[in-house]
């Protein structure tokens, strides 16, 4: 028997980004091809431990992952020099629009997009969401791989009967960083009103951690305060 494939993902958190674009990957690959591959799943590197991502043949992580270079990146080389292949998955651009309520914290004061860039020529592949992101970021790696975001039918949010409609419904949900999305729609359903017998519009976005984050004017770091009852339900 041909030996297996070891796999490290390391997961910046369970929700969102985490689960899709992390876990749920692997979670498939060890249901589908657990004959040739080895998976563990973590939430983050320990670098405090010198025997950790020893053994493993693909380390893979996401570029949220918050590492600091100074020693992340001397990690990763003596396991690159052993064999270890390190693959960083991005699914969102590193450099943010002004108006993003992060962009002060991100690529002015956090200079992530500066870390993301390093990582990225330095890792040995890329994993990502769309063809046309894989071109900008074939520029700083040229091994990168599409992976489409996808779920998972099985799942039982998924399994809630729908309820038959002549109607066409359009549907988006959004947090609190999608509001130039939501501008996008403006005197939309103005131009479409003709047709509004034939489409049912749904637009919703909640918010159940029960605090928000936002920049301390005094310090510029990122704190959180609890969230309002009116910035949970977009209506």
């Amino acid at each position: 028997m041909d030996k297996k494939i070891k796999i490290l993902a390391i997961s910046p958190n369970k929700t969102g980004v985490g689960y899709y674009r992390s876990i749920n990957p692997h979670v498939f690959m060890d249901e589908e091809y657990s004959d040739k591959t080895d998976i563990t799943i973590l939430d983050k590197f320990d670098l405090n431990d010198p025997n950790f991502g020893k053994g493993f043949d693909i380390i893979h992580f996401h570029a949220s992952q918050n590492v600091n270079l100074k020693e992340f990146v001397p990690f990763m080389k003596n396991l690159q020099y052993n064999g270890t292949k390190f693959v960083m998955d991005l699914d969102d651009y590193w450099y943010l629009p002004t108006y993003f309520p992060m962009y002060d914290s991100y690529n002015v004061k956090g200079k992530v997009h500066e870390r993301i860039i390093t990582l990225l020529e330095l890792v040995d592949a890329a994993t990502t969401t769309t063809d046309i992101f894989a071109k900008e970021i074939s520029k700083h790696n040229k091994n990168v791989f599409v992976i489409p975001n996808a779920i998972d039918s099985r799942e039982r949010q998924f399994k809630n009967e729908t309820k038959k409609s002549n109607r066409l419904r359009v549907g988006i949900i959004c947090g609190s960083s999608h509001e130039k999305d939501i501008e996008l729609l403006s005197g939309l359903v103005n131009k479409l009103q003709s047709d509004m017998d034939k489409l049912q519009f749904v637009i919703c976005g909640f918010d159940l951690n029960g605090s928000v984050p936002f920049q301390n004017p005094k310090t510029g770091k990122i704190e959180h305060r609890p969230i309002m009852p009116h910035e949970t339900v977009w209506y």
